[in-house]
């Protein structure tokens, strides 16, 4: 195996077993097997994303925007990305980014329900009451939508 190929796997085994302590609600050994992967490969699309995740759930904003920001640099054509991103700016009470990175999500991925609903949220909180209803009518027909939980 060459010494990339090495690299790249030792990447992939940290960014999943990150993945595994996020689903287990454990996102401060997350961050550490991401800085683990970011320290073999620095511009992984998948662990920035998952970086982003994690700092966010601890709280380290300014640190969560930048990990977003760098797994859309390298991966500017993912929807899971662009969503969790939009999710994230709207926590950060940043509606008009929030709504730009969930439109973004459902151009690349129209049927997207988790989508149309956090969008219907940040169009309400941007007072746009007729484009929020459009989306949370979309959510509900595509899927589930609980406009509760989107718009916390």
């Amino acid at each position: 195996m060459s010494l990339e190929a090495e690299k790249h796997s030792n990447t992939v085994v940290h960014t999943k077993t990150a993945g595994q302590y996020l689903r287990q609600g454990n996102p401060s050994s997350a961050i550490s097997e991401l800085r683990l992967a970011l320290a073999v490969e620095p511009d992984s699309p998948d662990a920035n994303h998952l970086l982003g995740i994690a700092l966010s759930e601890t709280g380290k904003w300014s640190e969560a925007d930048v990990a977003f920001r760098a797994a859309l640099q390298k991966r500017s054509s993912d929807p899971q990305i662009h969503f969790n991103f939009g999710v994230f700016l709207g926590r950060q009470e940043d509606w008009q980014g929030a709504a730009r990175e969930l439109r973004t999500t459902l151009a690349i991925r129209p049927g997207y329900p988790q989508a149309h609903c956090f969008l219907g949220s940040a169009l309400a909180r941007l007072g746009d009451a007729q484009g929020s209803a459009n989306e949370f009518k979309l959510a509900r027909e595509l899927g589930t939508c609980q406009e509760q939980s989107a718009r916390q």
